[in-house]
């Protein structure tokens, strides 16, 4: 027989409760072959007051329904354990899952999960645990555009529902941006009179950019320069100034912080009375 447990509406049956009882029935042979152990109704354990906790429930004769002109003898277990807790619902994080990089070059980035939170149902003791729910896994792999997707959600650890099934995420492919580092780069003086000095006159220098640019980026293209005519108009014959990258690839910049260097302008010359 099978076992209905009736808890109040704020409880759960939790853990591994009998599902099953087994009886010893007694009645005319021709009975037996009339009925299927399917169509049994189930022994009805009436839990409602109950509070959270270990309970144990007699199963007594009289709780059992046998088919009609039998009558029961016995019962096996006499009695059984049952665990309680409380029934909680609450809205739970979800956690979108992008496993796999997209295509070399790019990177994957999870912008929105819609809604951001699904309800959950189950025991108060798994609730608290709970932290958040995860995705199917989106496949990215090979993608070089943005991905908007509805995905299901994985199941929750045993015990936990989930009352929301599906989500929409939309995952970002953008280009990934990396570093590279030169050392001993030379510095350029732009609009220079003749005897200006640089200090250092080479750099160490770090671009940032797309990775395609980047890793194929050699030295010889990054040049760097420092434009002199501002501070040469104003008079100025010693000032401090950050290097510029003269015309540097798409997106492609200047990782800070960006070297600086001195210059220094020959003094104009006196004219003679």
């Amino acid at each position: 027989f099978g076992i209905d447990y009736h808890p109040g509406d704020d409880m759960m049956v939790t853990g591994d409760a009998p599902t099953s009882i087994h009886a010893t029935l007694q009645g005319p042979w021709a009975n037996f072959l009339s009925f299927e152990s399917t169509d049994l109704d189930a022994v009805v354990v009436d839990l409602t007051g109950a509070e959270p906790g270990v309970l144990k429930r007699r199963i007594e004769l009289a709780d059992i329904k046998p088919p009609g002109g039998m009558r029961v003898i016995s019962v096996s277990p006499a009695a059984i354990e049952v665990t309680l807790d409380r029934r909680v619902e609450r809205p739970i994080e979800v956690e979108a899952v992008v496993p796999d990089a997209p295509a070399f070059g790019f990177q994957a980035t999870v912008r929105r999960v819609e809604p951001p939170k699904v309800r959950v149902v189950g025991p108060a003791t798994k609730m608290r645990s709970l932290e958040y729910v995860t995705t199917r896994p989106i496949d990215v792999k090979d993608r070089q555009e943005d991905l908007d997707i509805e995905v299901e959600l994985s199941p929750p650890p045993p015990g936990l529902r989930l009352l929301d099934k599906k989500v929409r995420v939309l995952v970002e492919i953008d280009e990934e941006m990396v570093q590279k580092t030169f050392q001993d780069v030379p510095v350029a003086l732009d609009s220079a009179p003749r005897g200006t000095v640089v200090t250092p006159a080479a750099v160490t220098v770090t671009v940032k950019g797309p990775r395609r640019t980047i890793d194929a980026l050699e030295m010889k293209a990054v040049q760097l320069y420092v434009e002199t005519s501002p501070e040469n108009q104003d008079g100025q014959v010693r000032f401090e100034k950050s290097v510029a990258w003269r015309n540097p690839p798409e997106r492609a910049l200047l990782a800070a912080p960006v070297p600086k260097v001195v210059v220094e302008l020959p003094k104009p010359k006196r004219k003679r009375r």
